[in-house]
């Protein structure tokens, strides 16, 4: 595939999540894709996901703890296989009524006309926070020391 074509069906990801279409989103999906998500302890959807079957889970347990405010992709930038987005989203934390937003990227990487793999790049910190009492252990730890002059990025 071209880099427009690899761009356009990032686009069709990001129009399927918005709209709700799962099951589409997860047919644009390689059998074999990797889905990484910056670990953050206490938050279920974080992690690397092996598989659609994974993917489809990260789906419903990020929709079962929060709850998107905005979500808008903003810039791609395509080179052969690799699709890079520029974002910001805002989120509210269902179970502390917290609300969170951050810029984030997304590194997508197609073959063969599917998403083989997908790594987000964002605040955890913001996240994590947001999180309150469900996270309290992430920046209680000896090297766990958040630099308050920089988002943590991962």
């Amino acid at each position: 595939m071209n880099e427009q074509a690899n761009t356009a069906l990032v686009k069709q990801c990001y129009d399927d999540f918005l709209k709700g279409d799962l099951h589409h989103l997860l047919s644009c999906l390689a059998e074999n894709i990797v889905w990484e998500i910056p670990t953050v302890d206490n938050i279920p959807f974080s992690g690397t996901r092996h598989g659609r079957d994974e993917v489809a889970s990260f789906f419903t347990e990020l929709s079962d703890a929060q709850t998107p405010r905005q979500f808008e992709p903003r810039e791609y930038i395509a080179q052969d296989d690799k699709v890079v987005v520029l974002g910001h989203y805002a989120w509210e934390i269902m179970a502390t009524g917290s609300e969170w937003n951050a810029d984030w990227a997304h590194l997508w990487t197609i073959q063969n006309g599917r998403v083989i793999g997908f790594r987000e790049y964002g605040d955890t910190l913001a996240e994590s926070t947001a999180f309150g009492e469900q996270a309290a252990g992430i920046a209680s730890g000896p090297s766990a020391k958040p630099d308050t002059g920089r988002p943590s990025m991962h």
